[in-house]
């Protein structure tokens, strides 16, 4: 569910941190499914963002967007992971490493990467914002004028 997937963004920014030494900031993304109320399966993704020497970390989602109802049935008969139903569903290979579902549903309209975008541009704001939020982030790190 969205509980377990920003888990899963945090503990790969926990794992990140642990392991680079040398960045300035740190960047974690997980995708994953969920249910909604009605028992439609939708897609959604976290983001988590740490600067280098400061604790804090910034969280943000992106939009969500429900399964086609074939592709819901797979993985849940049969089991599998989005990205392997998608393959299945689309006739694709390894979807969920390209373009992923939001690229094969969008028809090559919203890439991931611009999925994921709009995500990592508001979880940067507490950085952009570094006054706002008592963090040590400064102008001379990003510029209010500079497009992420």
């Amino acid at each position: 569910g969205d509980a377990e997937t920003l888990r899963g963004a945090r503990n790969r920014l926990a794992a990140l941190c642990r392991g680079t030494k040398q960045a300035e900031f740190y960047v974690a993304f997980e995708g994953g499914v969920f249910k909604t109320e009605d028992g439609r399966l939708h897609v959604a993704a976290w983001v988590c963002v740490s600067m280098h020497g400061d604790d804090y970390v910034s969280e943000a989602r992106t939009a969500t967007f429900q399964v086609p109802p074939a592709v819901q049935k797979l993985m849940e008969v049969e089991g599998l992971e989005l990205g392997h139903a998608d393959d299945k569903i689309f006739g694709r290979v390894e979807s969920g490493r390209s373009e992923g579902t939001v690229g094969i549903l969008t028809a090559g309209r919203l890439c991931r990467d611009r999925y994921y975008a709009h995500a990592m541009e508001l979880a940067m704001i507490p950085f952009i914002n570094a006054n706002l939020w008592g963090l040590s982030a400064s102008s001379k790190v990003i510029s209010h004028n500079h497009a992420l």
